[in-house]
């Protein structure tokens, strides 16, 4: 099988679990994407909360809208990544029939 690598020779898939694995305490990257989506998250409930208020879910319903719309795509991308990516765990590598 082909593997696709990046410019230094790195593989791609996983370059991209360890970005999400959140496992390595050492990669900046990795903690800022996982901070990132805790932060999301929140912002998420947040929005939830906020957005039960009658009046300003009225009135902003809109911008409530397209926040939900956009972290809806951010949290599917996150996800396709995660499984498109999960072969790669080395802890996991006995489940040999789903890659």
């Amino acid at each position: 099988m082909i593997r696709a690598t990046n410019a230094c020779g790195y593989d791609v898939k996983k370059q991209v679990f360890d970005l999400l694995d959140g496992s390595d305490r050492e990669n900046a990257a990795g903690r800022a994407v996982n901070l990132f989506l805790i932060l999301l998250i929140l912002a998420n409930v947040g929005a939830v909360i906020v957005e039960s208020v009658a009046d300003v879910g009225a009135r902003y319903s809109g911008e409530f809208r397209v926040f939900e719309v956009i972290s809806v795509i951010i949290f599917s991308v996150e996800y396709a990544l995660r499984l498109w990516s999960c072969t790669e765990d080395s802890h996991r590598r006995y489940h040999a029939t789903f890659r």
